[in-house]
């Protein structure tokens, strides 16, 4: 049997229509809104763990900031007493 006209065109139009799928499911399997809910779900883990290494970081930093001050401002006041000791 030899296909027809409207047959050939119905199988190109097919065709078509496959290789239009085939497109647009590689287009969704790379594009930023397809990832997955495991990775999902990984990458909000990875954020929470990163704030609470920031927030712990920012604590760290403060008390450091803090010490400092207290060594510094003991270090002055022993300098000043060594100067007035010494006589300078």
């Amino acid at each position: 049997m030899i296909p027809t006209d409207a047959q050939q065109r119905l199988q190109r139009a097919f065709e078509r229509l496959e290789t239009a799928a085939r497109r647009a499911k590689q287009r969704a399997g790379s594009a930023p809104g397809a990832t997955g809910d495991a990775e999902v779900q990984a990458l909000r883990r990875d954020r929470d763990r990163l704030n609470a290494d920031l927030a712990r970081m920012r604590d760290d930093h403060a008390t450091l900031e803090r010490v400092t001050t207290t060594a510094e401002q003991r270090l002055d006041a022993a300098i000043a007493r060594l100067r007035s000791v010494l006589g300078g």
